[in-house]
């Protein structure tokens, strides 16, 4: 495995610093296969505060159904090129955009989802829970910012959905998104999502 964390470390300096080897994108695609499988037979268990801090989203496949349409392309997935930052951040309870008690039993957080491009910031917030004998993380957004320059567009409940960050601890994951990780160290992440889409994030 030290192989395979040593490339997926370029690609996050690479990302991150713009410097160093850009590994090639089908070598990347094989090796976050690699680490699923090894991850797989080799059950490390986890919990939400391996996730906490912010972590820049580097790469990312497509999902099963894409994949199909869009043939290998979309299969050797891609970079996320340096005009858009995305990120993602994991914090604990509590958070004022999120006035809720999570059960204690639960090992519950906060997650939000940041698009930067250029001047225009978009931040979805939410609840998740963590299952650490899957290293699987259940979320849902419930909170969602626009901000042009310093000037809020818009904060406030996600429009159009009926998110509740209560009724979140009651769902079945069965009905959530989720991310299933199978690398979780200091300086990265990865996991596969509920689409079947794989992605790499580097600690910033």
């Amino acid at each position: 495995m030290e192989t395979e964390i040593f490339l997926l470390e370029k690609v996050a300096q690479f990302v991150l610093t713009g410097q160093g080897e850009k590994p090639d994108s089908h070598r990347v695609a094989e090796t976050l296969i690699r680490c699923e499988h090894h991850a797989k037979k080799n059950k490390e268990y986890h919990h939400f505060e391996s996730l906490l801090g912010t972590w820049r989203l580097c790469w990312v496949s497509g999902t099963r159904k894409l994949r199909k349409q869009a043939g290998v392309f979309m299969g050797s997935g891609l970079y996320i090129p340096g005009f858009v930052q995305i990120k993602i951040i994991y914090s604990q309870y509590p958070n004022p955009r999120l006035s809720v008690n999570p059960p204690p039993e639960i090992d519950a957080g906060i997650i939000q989802n940041c698009v930067q491009l250029n001047q225009l910031n978009l931040t979805l917030t939410g609840p998740t829970k963590f299952l650490d004998k899957n290293n699987i993380l259940a979320f849902d957004f419930t909170y969602l910012t626009v901000q042009l320059s310093r000037f809020n567009l818009y904060e406030g409940k996600m429009p159009g959905t009926p998110s509740n960050a209560e009724q979140f601890y009651q769902d079945s994951i069965k009905k959530q998104a989720f991310f299933a990780f199978f690398v979780i160290t200091p300086n990265l992440i990865a996991a596969r999502g509920r689409g079947g889409g794989v992605a790499l994030w580097a600690k910033v």
